[in-house]
């Protein structure tokens, strides 16, 4: 471990930056501007220190402040991602906007709503974070789409556990998430009142997601066969059913559900090799970076920016720009540049499932696998191919044991029967 963080620069610096981050809740009565300023001192501090950086007495010093800047701009970032939801005691008119289709449940349609303003006869209050809308079944309601502009006239209630013991935590998952309010809404409290006029790339690939679905369900795609092909190819897991879902978990498989560096690799290669050809005239290479980056992350986003498939988009990105330059590809690097990358535009993902898990079994393959690959020899080139890709999921398995038995006190028995089937099924469905 210290070879790795001594020959990975950027490792020793996401390590501070991401105590940073977990420890904001813990101060979180420091003041965002009181930081910004840390930054700014503690960073001309630094650069100035950095003009005696040759002299052997002020390493210790410098490397002190670059640990400490980290630190503190986790800090930073936490409190101002840092949210207190507004407690509403009577019915507001509010404007909202429509984030995603709508998820039909058993008895309403469940709308992700981001909250604009609140109106009022005097002025507009601007609002923060999202709200979670529970609708009846309308046409109305069928009019609404990622974009969608409505006016909704509501006690947004703020969502809370039931007060079971040992229950779930969902008013903090639901926050980590940046869902603060609840609410049902009749028929009669809420109305359209147009579509965004505004170009959004996010709004943009999930329609065509949706364009996507329509079309699998057009060409016979139906039930149980339409949830898992949605799931692999688009990552839209809303139409597992639970015995499938749970099927899956047991097997050890949510995550080829789950588009990530499989799927990204995949779609990588089948890139690269169609821009092959663009090596043979000149500018070529950088014409297939631009290609490649433009695919990797229009693909991440289409998919939903799942915290597994912007990992992977990123250390792609990162293996695509040193191929550009000639660079050899530094793998702890990326994974670190990933995470800080992750983590500063959210960093409430610090405590998203997804995210730790995605992380983890990403460096157990990397740290593990030549390990566990060491351990038996095999002299047959096929056999060796099989062993190969069970020594993937042992290192993979090795280190997530731990997260998945915390979160879902459940062990997969079968992950290497499972991953030595599918994953090379899944790898042929993808190609094609």
């Amino acid at each position: 471990m210290q070879e790795i963080i001594r020959n990975n620069p950027f490792v020793r610096l996401v390590f501070p930056f991401i105590l940073g981050v977990c420890s904001g809740s813990l101060f979180s009565a420091l003041d965002e501007t009181f930081l910004f300023y840390a930054l700014i001192i503690a960073f001309s501090a630094l650069t100035l220190l950095s003009l005696f950086y040759k002299i052997r007495f002020f390493k210790p010093t410098i490397n002190f402040f670059l640990i400490f800047i980290f630190y503190v701009l986790g800090l930073y970032q936490f409190q101002r991602e840092q949210y207190e939801p507004v407690e509403f005691k009577n019915q507001e008119v509010i404007v909202g906007q429509v984030i995603d289709y709508p998820d039909s449940t058993k008895s309403a349609l469940k709308v992700n709503v981001k909250l604009i303003e609140k109106i009022t006869d005097s002025l507009n209050t601007e609002l923060r974070g999202n709200a979670i809308a529970y609708l009846r079944p309308s046409d109305k309601a069928k009019e609404l789409m990622p974009g969608t502009y409505i006016t909704l006239k509501v006690i947004p209630q703020q969502i809370t556990n039931m007060g079971n013991p040992y229950e779930f935590d969902y008013k903090s998952w639901a926050a980590n998430n940046h869902y603060y309010y609840s609410f049902f809404l009749k028929e009669s409290d809420w109305f359209i009142i147009g579509q965004s006029t505004d170009f959004s790339l996010i709004f943009t690939l999930k329609k065509l997601r949706r364009n996507l679905l329509n079309h699998y369900k057009s060409v016979g795609i139906s039930n149980d066969e339409l949830s898992v092909f949605s799931a692999l190819t688009l990552g839209d897991k809303s139409m597992l059913e639970g015995d499938l879902r749970k099927g899956f978990a047991a097997a050890g498989l949510m995550h080829v559900l789950a588009v990530s560096g499989l799927h990204v690799g995949i779609i990588y290669l089948v890139v690269r090799l169609i821009c092959s050809a663009l090596l043979k005239i000149k500018y070529g290479r950088f014409l297939r970076f631009i290609i490649s980056i433009i695919v990797l992350w229009g693909y991440a986003t289409l998919t939903g920016l799942s915290p597994s498939v912007t990992r992977a988009a990123t250390m792609f990105s990162v293996f695509v720009l040193g191929d550009l330059f000639g660079r050899r590809y530094a793998v702890y690097n990326s994974i670190a540049l990933a995470a800080f990358v992750l983590l500063f535009y959210d960093p409430h993902l610090i405590m998203n499932v997804g995210f730790q898990m995605s992380f983890l079994a990403v460096f157990g393959i990397v740290a593990f696998y030549p390990i566990v690959y060491k351990w038996i020899f095999v002299p047959n080139k096929l056999i060796d191919k099989l062993w190969q890709l069970i020594a993937v999921s042992i290192a993979a398995q090795l280190i997530t044991t731990p997260l998945s038995l915390y979160y879902f006190n459940q062990f997969p028995l079968f992950f290497l029967l499972s991953n030595i089937l599918i994953i090379p099924l899944v790898t042929v469905l993808m190609y094609l």
